[in-house]
């Protein structure tokens, strides 16, 4: 994957990529969504949702890592609604075997920029 600036995205268009079963449109949606609309419920959900999903399924770990990337940008934009909703669910990934070490970086930064 090279390097590109990240377009600009809408809540539709993000809605619309999360229906289908590319991954890597998931993934490049849900970053695009955090630079480009980190205020948006929709985004919020859809981070709830490949969180939760991470915690739960070993598979799930290239959007849980999506995830946590978005949430890091949400947080330091000042967006975050409900860090304690955040916080938890980063907490049930400090043990997973792929991005235990990125989430633990995710949790410092809500903690720091959610204040």
């Amino acid at each position: 994957m090279r390097y590109g600036e990240p377009a600009p995205i809408t809540e539709d268009e993000l809605g619309a990529i999360m229906a289908t079963d590319d991954l890597e449109a998931k993934y490049r949606g849900i970053i695009r969504a955090s630079l480009h609309i980190p205020g948006s419920d929709l985004l919020h959900l859809t981070l709830v949702e490949c969180l939760a999903e991470g915690a739960v399924n070993a598979e799930a770990w290239v959007l849980a890592e999506a995830a946590l990337t978005a949430s890091s940008h949400v947080a330091r934009l000042g967006h975050m609604t409900r860090p304690d909703v955040f916080l938890e669910l980063v907490s049930h990934l400090l043990d997973h075997p792929k991005i235990s070490g990125h989430a633990e970086v995710i949790r410092d930064d809500i903690r720091i920029f959610c204040r």
